[in-house]
């Protein structure tokens, strides 16, 4: 698969436009692919409280990010690191943009666990908050959270930058050489930024454990 690609969908979840490497990924072609629901990638090994998730993260406002198995036109599949927002224009939703990265082998891996893991009824209920990403968490205690949700729009915002830089040095033809090079360092940014926000979560996730096992002890003494 392509590095990056692109779609946009109307509300109704319908292609509306897709860049070439979503083309090629898909295994589908161009016209196939427009006016067709989104979910013509969904693969059938793929929870169906993930897509739950993303339209009630959609619903609310917010970009959703998770990796997502999608099935190829061949029946093949193929991962992605998917970062889904809504598009607003004149203060409203008018359809939602999605970009598409390849994931770490790491993170493949990590998405296989948890997909397993929603088969069990337990673990659906909480699916929401190990999903979502790049959207504020109303129960964090501190201002961390807020950081990362910085982090991850941020993140969100370079991608669709360096798309705008390909699809120009596209038009541009052979001139458009140092703009390729352009975007393939933004894009290098954006998975650095994804890395810090990660390492930032974690550090988050490491000090809740440890406040909650200080006030459990305190509780105890």
């Amino acid at each position: 698969m392509a590095p990056s690609s692109l779609s946009e969908t109307d509300l109704e979840g319908c292609i509306t436009h897709c860049n070439p490497a979503f083309v090629e990924a898909s295994g589908f072609a161009h016209d196939e692919l427009i006016g067709q629901p989104h979910n013509v990638l969904r693969h059938p090994g793929m929870p169906a409280e993930v897509f739950r998730d993303l339209w009630k993260t959609l619903d609310l406002g917010f970009a959703w990010s998770a990796v997502v198995k999608n099935r190829r036109k061949d029946g093949d599949h193929y991962w992605v690191m998917t970062q889904v927002a809504p598009v607003i224009e004149g203060g409203q939703s008018t359809g939602y943009l999605s970009v598409c990265s390849r994931p770490t082998r790491e993170q493949i891996a990590a998405a296989e666990s948890m997909h397993a893991s929603l088969l069990t009824p337990k673990a659906q209920g909480a699916v929401g908050a190990v999903l979502r990403r790049g959207q504020p968490q109303p129960t964090a205690p501190s201002c961390i959270g807020q950081v990362v949700h910085m982090m991850d729009r941020l993140m969100f915002q370079i991608n669709i930058l360096a798309l705008d830089v390909s699809v120009e040095a596209a038009r541009t033809g052979e001139q458009g050489g140092r703009l390729t090079a352009v975007a393939a360092e933004v894009l290098q940014l954006a998975r650095s930024t994804v890395h810090a926000a990660e390492a930032v979560r974690d550090l988050d996730a490491v000090a809740m454990q440890n406040t909650t096992h200080g006030t459990s002890r305190s509780r105890d003494a």
